[in-house]
C-alpha cells in the first residue's frame, strides 16, 4: 500500500499556519509521522495544551509539542514508534550506563531515533503529558506545575547566554566600549540575577 512521504501527509493533515500547526508539522516530518489521523490527533492536543501553557516562555509550548507528537505516535502505532514503557524509562537518572553498542538492537535504534528527533530524556513534564495523551486530555494543574519547572529552566538557560554573550563582547573586543559592555552585563545581572548558577 502507498504512503505518502511525511511532508505531505503533515500538510494534508494540517492546513492551518499559525505558530501551533507549523510546529507540529514539522514535528510530524522530523520524525517521520505519515499517518494522517495520527498526525490530526497530534495538532489536537497540541491546540489543546496551547492556552494552557500560555504564561510561560514560547519554547516551553515548542518542547511540549515535541513530546506530545512522540508520545502519540507511540500510543497510535506502537508497532512503528518506540512503546510509551522504554520512554517512561529514559529518565536523566537512567542515561548513561549503558554505551549504545550494549543495547539489545531495538532499543539501540530507538535511542538513535530519539536522539535525531532531538529528545533527551523524559521528566516530569512529559509524564504528564505522556499520561494526557492516553486518558485523551490534560490535567491543567499538573501541567502547569510540571511546566513551571521546565518555564525556570528555559529561563535561566537564556539567562546564563545573555551574561555570558555580554562578557565575551568585552573580553573579545579591542573597541573601547567598556562602560557600554559593563552596563550591558550589569543589566543581564540584575534581570537575571535568580537564575545565573555559578559555576
Amino acid at each position: 500500500m502507498y504512503e505518502p512521504p511525511p511532508e505531505i501527509s503533515a500538510s494534508i493533515a494540517i492546513s492551518s499556519v499559525d505558530v501551533v500547526g507549523q510546529e507540529v508539522r514539522n514535528r510530524c516530518v522530523a520524525i517521520g509521522i505519515t499517518n494522517i489521523r495520527v498526525i490530526k490527533r497530534i495538532l489536537r492536543f497540541a491546540k489543546m495544551i496551547q492556552p494552557v501553557l500560555e504564561d510561560y516562555e514560547p519554547d516551553v509550548l515548542k518542547i511540549a509539542i515535541t513530546s506530545i507528537t512522540l508520545f502519540s505516535w507511540s500510543h497510535d502505532q506502537p508497532e512503528q514508534a518506540p512503546p510509551l514503557g522504554f520512554l517512561r524509562s529514559k529518565t536523566a537518572d537512567s542515561l548513561g550506563w549503558l554505551p549504545k553498542d550494549d543495547l539489545p538492537p531495538e532499543e539501540a535504534a530507538w535511542t538513535s531515533l530519539l536522539e535525531a528527533y532531538g529528545y533527551t530524556w523524559t521528566d516530569d513534564l512529559d509524564l504528564v503529558l505522556m499520561d494526557g495523551v492516553c486518558a485523551g486530555y490534560f490535567d491543567p494543574e499538573r501541567v502547569k506545575n510540571a511546566a513551571q519547572r521546565v518555564h525556570e529552566r528555559v529561563v535561566a538557560t537564556k539567562a546564563d547566554g545573555s551574561f555570558e554573550d555580554a562578557w565575551r563582547r568585552y573580553h573579545d573586543s579591542f573597541d573601547n566600549n567598556q562602560d557600554e559592555v559593563l552596563d550591558e552585563i550589569r543589566q543581564s545581572f540584575l534581570k537575571n540575577v535568580k537564575y545565573i548558577v555559578s559555576g
